[in-house]
């Protein structure tokens, strides 16, 4: 009895071999796809940041074949644009690519991606400022997800945690609670300056 008991377990586990080596291989082959995703995250990262370092109006980048190249790969999986950021040796305008390119992200996953870049903030990685170029891009034709989405909780809840940065600029607190009105506190202010002005 013991016989039959030991030979349908050897059975058993021959049976699963086969689906271990698929599974083995599918992780292997993910792998190779990420290695592969990220090589060509950091070509495009840092060819870009080379043309956004040499560019005076920054103009272009929402047209670029390979911005657009590079946000799919960020939209695809956003770690590799985290990581590619989070390197020391990358310049100040690969990280401005990089974390321009997280535009086609989802509101909240966008919310969650500059929530992580602010977790780099803390490390000492990644400035307040360049942290706040990313956030609010300074660029003609690329998407500003914070302003474009204001409305959206999570997206209230990030800049709340953006002008809670004790080290932020007066420049961008301004435009930060700008974005979380929608213009109508600088509408507001506008009106009250022209008051004055009487």
């Amino acid at each position: 009895m013991s016989d039959l008991r030991t030979r349908k377990r050897i059975l058993g586990i021959c049976a699963c071999l086969p689906l271990l080596g698929l599974s083995a291989l599918s992780a292997a082959g993910d792998l190779e796809s990420r290695v592969r995703n990220y090589k060509e995250f950091q070509r495009l990262g840092a060819e870009l940041g080379l043309s956004l370092d040499r560019s005076v109006t920054w103009k272009g980048l929402s047209h670029d074949s390979d911005f657009d190249e590079l946000a799919n790969l960020t939209k695809a999986d956003v770690e590799l644009c985290v990581q590619y950021i989070a390197e020391p040796a990358r310049t100040r305008y690969e990280r401005y690519v990089a974390g321009f390119s997280a535009y086609k992200l989802a509101p909240p996953l966008y919310a969650s991606f500059i929530r992580r870049l602010l977790v780099l903030r803390e490390r000492g990685v990644l400035s307040t400022i360049d942290l706040v170029h990313i956030a609010n891009p300074p660029v003609h034709g690329v998407p500003d997800v914070i302003y474009d989405n204001y409305q959206r909780p999570e997206i209230q809840q990030l800049i709340r945690s953006l002008l809670a940065l004790p080290d932020l600029p007066e420049w961008a607190r301004n435009w930060f609670i700008f974005e979380s009105d929608h213009g109508g506190y600088y509408v507001r202010l506008l009106a009250w300056l022209r008051t004055i002005g009487r």
